[in-house]
């Protein structure tokens, strides 16, 4: 079961992600932090989604596994930040 949900959420991921960055790139253009960072995140989840397969392959080998979780935390990291750069760049403010 743990194995099942976590698939589905990587779809979930995989697909907000990659909708997050045609939405930047159409929307921003480039150059800009947000294009830049939500390509960043792009990139990383490529990264995280091969690192799961040697996770698997290697059966679960520390290295690999350790590796799957550091770059699953600079996904997180640049998806906030593309989240954070947007908001500021469009001057919503909390008033």
């Amino acid at each position: 079961m743990i194995e099942f949900t976590h698939r589905v959420w990587t779809v979930v991921v995989t697909i907000l992600v990659i909708a997050t960055t045609i939405f930047a790139w159409r929307r921003y253009r480039w150059p800009n932090k947000v294009t830049a960072f939500s390509t960043l995140t792009f990139v990383l989840l490529l990264c995280q989604v091969i690192l799961g397969m040697v996770t698997v392959d290697t059966r679960t080998l520390p290295i690999a596994v350790t590796s799957h979780l550091a770059v699953a935390t600079l996904v997180f990291a640049s998806a906030l930040t593309t989240a954070i750069v947007a908001i500021g760049s469009r001057g919503i403010r909390n008033t």
